[in-house]
């Protein structure tokens, strides 16, 4: 067919004599451009019994871009339950964070009318505040590791047990 490029032509030639040659089935899929569309044919060439070499074209088109978008789907699942999963693992901390600074307000409202005896319950509200904004930060440290977000474009040394630490609690 003219719509075969001189590389596919010389691949199925090959895939021809190889399977004549060595007398076993040979396989090669080549695209075929068609107008502006392209398809996909697999192509296997069968060496009979009489010396003869039979032919199977199977157009695999439709099939390779359904598991094209197959393997999007899956992408996105995975995307999905990580991102419902960050989520989580964020709410957490965020949620001691807000319950201790709007106690923490509350506080600062009792001493803004003159009452100081909770001076003492402030501090620990407000490291506990401060301790899950540093566990929130360190997921999104984490995150960017996984994700590669701060890319670098000199090599430099990395402490893999921190970078295996850094996958354990993801995948936790």
């Amino acid at each position: 067919t003219p719509a075969l490029s001189t590389e596919s032509v010389a691949q199925l030639v090959a895939a021809h004599g190889a399977a004549v040659a060595s007398a076993s089935e040979r396989s090669v899929t080549v695209t075929l451009a068609e107008e502006g569309h392209a398809r996909t044919l697999d192509w296997r060439f069968m060496p009979s019994g009489s010396g003869d070499v039979i032919a199977l074209v199977r157009d695999v088109t439709q099939a390779r871009a359904l598991e094209r978008q197959l393997a999007v789907t899956e992408r996105m699942a995975t995307v999905g339950t990580l991102a419902a999963g960050v989520a989580h693992d964020l709410n957490n901390p965020l949620t001691y964070v807000t319950a201790n600074l709007e106690l923490a307000r509350v506080g600062v409202e009792r001493l803004a009318r003159g009452d100081s005896s909770c001076i003492p319950e402030l501090l620990p509200m407000l490291d506990d505040a401060l301790a899950g904004a540093m566990r929130a930060q360190r997921l999104v440290a984490d995150l960017k590791v996984f994700s590669r977000v701060e890319r670098r474009h000199e090599p430099r040394a990395v402490d893999l047990a921190d970078l295996a630490e850094s996958a354990i609690k993801l995948t936790a």
